[in-house]
């Protein structure tokens, strides 16, 4: 396997039109989790596996799995939209070697009459949020928010922390408009655990700002004191409108000599589980619930909003705009790093923060409004 997206060329697909001619000839990866249901009464009903395969190329560990009873989708991934022409088609498909040995799979071919047709469709309507993000500790919030930070009222030894991790940088381009270049790209932080990282704010009468406290959890999992750290803000800005917590990560472009040149003005994030980064780390989530923006993020009269990042997941932000992405119009061709620090401030509380920070090379050429980008693997990674 190159990656943890599934595992490579499991089935092989054909379609055939009514004149037996070859549409489409195909091996397909298989992600056994995504999408799994229950297809039996007699099954178990919560699955023992995550929710989702990983999407991210430098995700760490993957649980893969179908419980007994349980069916998962050949095909669910929305990358694969074969382009063939309307009509009446006939689709095989097969298991292959050697995961059909290995697994002790029969031999078949299954057979099913496929008419394809082009439709139109709506625009979709994004879920509302959620009441309260799945698998993270519920507790009741003060009725107001504290007035200075307290201490939690169980002693510190029964305290799990997350660990925040930066991935490198990934999805590193040159974006040329309007007579500038940037360096544009994607950013994960991940939470290694043991426990989840949940941030809670409460916000202060009449004022679009929150106080921001954590929640830490005891070995069951259950709630066990909190403290002020640090504050979310209100964004209005268009394609935001959310609370925003104010001290997560921080983004730089570093020259030759790892000093910094320019930083990312993006320093608030609202949190979200977008990635599977290792479901095998002790206490990872198979199921954390809040997986988009939509899930914990509150609106314009929100009072209260809670954010979390489970035990093996990531969150993703892509640094494409002006002022988030890094400005190099003016800077010389040559070696940089962009550089990636989880909890910049250190006002997080976690088990360790000697791994908070990754960099990863990129090479400039080219001339203004025609830069080029060239960048190096990371370790056996080889994504720009």
């Amino acid at each position: 396997m190159q990656d943890l997206s599934g595992l490579t060329n499991f089935f092989h697909i054909t379609l055939t039109n009514a004149a037996g001619v070859i549409a489409l000839d195909r091996d397909q990866t298989f992600c056994p989790n995504s999408a799994a249901v229950a297809a039996r009464p007699d099954a178990v009903q919560n699955s023992s596996f995550p929710t989702a395969c990983a999407t991210n190329p430098f995700a760490l560990g993957a649980l893969w799995g179908i419980n007994t009873g349980w069916a998962a989708p050949v095909n669910s991934s929305e990358t694969f939209r074969p382009d063939i022409p309307n009509g009446e088609y006939t689709a095989t498909i097969s298991v292959n070697e050697p995961y059909r040995g290995f697994l002790d799979m029969p031999a078949e071919v299954k057979v099913v009459h496929v008419t394809v047709r082009t439709i139109s469709q709506g625009p979709v309507t994004p879920a509302g949020p959620a009441s309260h993000p799945a698998g993270v500790p519920s507790a009741d919030p003060p009725h107001h928010a504290p007035s200075a930070a307290r201490a939690p009222s169980t002693a510190k030894a029964s305290h799990q922390r997350p660990d925040l991790r930066p991935l490198p940088p990934k999805g590193l381009a040159i974006d040329s408009r309007n007579g500038r270049d940037h360096v544009i790209f994607s950013a994960t932080v991940w939470n290694a655990g043991p426990a989840p990282m949940i941030v809670r704010g409460y916000r202060r009468p009449g004022q679009d700002v929150m106080d921001a406290y954590q929640y830490a959890v005891d070995g069951s999992g259950r709630p066990s004191g909190f403290e002020q750290v640090g504050t979310m803000e209100w964004d209005a800005r268009r394609g935001h409108e959310h609370w925003h917590f104010t001290d997560f990560a921080r983004y730089s472009l570093l020259g030759a000599d790892q000093q910094e040149i320019v930083r990312s003005q993006k320093e608030a994030f609202c949190l979200a589980n977008t990635d599977a980064v290792d479901t095998l780390v002790d206490n990872a989530s198979l199921d954390p619930g809040n997986r988009d923006l939509h899930s914990s993020c509150g609106n314009v009269s929100s009072l209260a909003v809670s954010q979390a990042l489970a035990v093996g997941w990531g969150d993703t932000y892509a640094q494409t705009l002006p002022g988030q992405s890094f400005d190099v119009t003016d800077l010389p061709n040559g070696e940089y790093f962009v550089e990636i620090i989880a909890n910049p401030n250190g006002n997080l509380v976690e088990t360790t923060g000697s791994n908070n920070r990754v960099i990863r090379k990129i090479v400039l050429g080219g001339t203004a409004g025609a830069r080029t980008i060239t960048v190096p693997p990371y370790g056996s990674v080889i994504e720009s």
